[in-house]
């Protein structure tokens, strides 16, 4: 877009509205603005995803492009336009620009609300159904009952009877979104099954998550000179490790709910949960080799797995959680392939590495920076790991609490 007024010709077309964030900048007084120093505006898409709000950069010296709100003597102002609202009712980012401060802005802003009205003969359940967790459900809905409940925009959400069958699924683009169930006799499309959901699920999330992967690792922190190392864990560890995970093998539970990041719908994944004596002689062992590396204090965030990939899987690539997975580590258990499952991961540089890992192993990264993965199919029986998640105990180290 080069002018305000294009932006407003494209917002108020019926077929094409949707939610938007502008950043202009005038380009003589700060042409890097939102390139370099304010870059929050390249990542406020991945709540929502971006086919549902829209980020413009208007780059201009034009003072006909400044709202009389901003002096012309400003370098940059942001706005925020909710669907079907004209230029005019644009909400303008007062203060100064600051990267935290207009992600947490923006977030504010999509905050939504809907209003579902049950016209069906039957009661029905409302979920939250979030990419790689299970579904949490709201509240019940009785026939002719309707209720508003706070919402976020970019939020998914499943209909479903008492008996848990899925009767709808609906996704929030709009600040006040109205809800009906079941036209005026009653009855529901009866397309709505568990397979559409899950392909509708990945189609949004994906989106989302390459938002993130571009986003983030120029937004967080570095601590180290290249973002990560690897290492083996003590014998004594390895051993008991490998004693309780063959002694509860046959116990495997399939992994469900983990989101666009793995191909579950083809290979699926499954979880063998270490016990809570186990993963604090795990932490007490790893923790500080993380802290020696990193040259910063730790405190724990997560212990997940021991998770067993099969034949297929693909580990896409990808950035962890921003709040609480910053530094990581990754300890392979066992092992059965027929050619090695590389870790693919960038370090701080952009170089892509490609790393073999055997039982025992512990390859230590910055996680929530480094892009990483396993985007070839594995090709073996099965390999399977355990991940040891932490953050920098300082909050000024790590300051991402407000997300």
């Amino acid at each position: 877009m080069e002018s305000l007024d294009e932006i407003d010709q494209l917002m108020s077309n019926q077929r094409s509205r949707f939610n938007a964030v502008i950043g202009a900048f005038n380009n003589e007084k700060c042409p890097k603005i939102f390139s370099e120093d304010i870059i929050a505006l390249h990542g406020v898409q991945r709540f929502p995803g971006p086919n549902i709000l829209h980020v413009f950069l208007l780059e201009t010296s034009s003072s006909a492009d400044w709202f009389p709100q901003q002096s012309t003597e400003s370098c940059a102002w942001v706005g925020f336009i909710g669907k079907g609202k004209s230029l005019e009712e644009m909400s303008l980012f007062q203060g100064e620009l600051k990267n935290k401060d207009i992600d947490l802005w923006v977030y504010r802003k999509s905050n939504a609300f809907m209003r579902i009205i049950n016209r069906l003969s039957f009661p029905v359940s409302i979920f939250h159904a979030p990419d790689s967790s299970a579904e949490r459900m709201l509240f019940i809905l009785y026939p002719n009952e309707s209720r508003e409940h706070p919402s976020h925009l970019g939020l998914l959400f499943s209909v479903r009877k008492e008996d848990g069958e899925l009767v709808y699924f609906f996704l929030i683009d709009e600040l006040e979104q109205e809800i009906h169930l079941g036209a005026d006799d009653g009855e529901l499309d009866s397309n709505y099954s568990e397979e559409r959901l899950l392909q509708f699920s990945m189609e949004h999330h994906s989106p989302k998550k390459k938002i993130v992967n571009f986003f983030q690792p120029h937004y967080v922190p570095q601590f180290t000179e290249i973002g990560f190392e690897k290492r083996r864990l003590p014998a004594h560890l390895l051993k008991e490790i490998l004693q309780f995970y063959q002694e509860n093998e046959q116990f495997q539970q399939l992994e469900v709910n983990v989101g666009s990041v793995l191909n579950q719908e083809s290979a699926p994944t499954y979880l063998i949960e270490l016990p809570d004596e186990l993963g604090i002689e795990i932490f007490n062992v790893i923790g500080p080799m993380l802290e020696e590396w990193t040259g910063t204090m730790l405190e724990p965030t997560s212990l997940y797995g021991i998770r067993r990939y099969t034949r297929g899987s693909i580990l896409n690539m990808h950035v962890d959680f921003m709040k609480s997975h910053s530094i990581a580590a990754i300890v392979n258990v066992a092992q059965e392939l027929e050619q090695d499952w590389m870790l693919e991961i960038v370090d701080h540089s952009g170089n892509l590495h490609e790393i073999s890992m055997k039982p025992g192993d512990v390859l230590m990264y910055e996680s929530a920076k480094t892009l990483h993965g396993r985007p070839k199919p594995l090709e073996g029986l099965h390999y399977s790991n355990f991940f040891v998640h932490c953050r920098p105990a300082d909050p000024g180290l790590w300051d991402f609490d407000y997300l």
